[in-house]
């Protein structure tokens, strides 16, 4: 979709980077998320392990 869509300069040339902030939140230093979201073919194998930050 467009919203995910960022683009590094306004030059019609610039690099396109593609995103999605949906489900994005702030932990802090040190804090460990708990909670298994995302879509199931692309899960980094620290959150399914059950315990991971913003390193994954």
């Amino acid at each position: 979709k467009p919203e995910n869509i960022l683009m590094a300069t306004m030059s019609s040339s610039s690099p396109i980077k593609l995103a999605d902030f949906g489900l994005a939140t702030y932990i802090k230093p040190g804090e460990k998320l708990s909670g298994t979201v995302g879509s199931p073919f692309y899960i980094a194998p620290e959150v399914l392990a059950g315990g991971y930050n913003q390193a994954a």
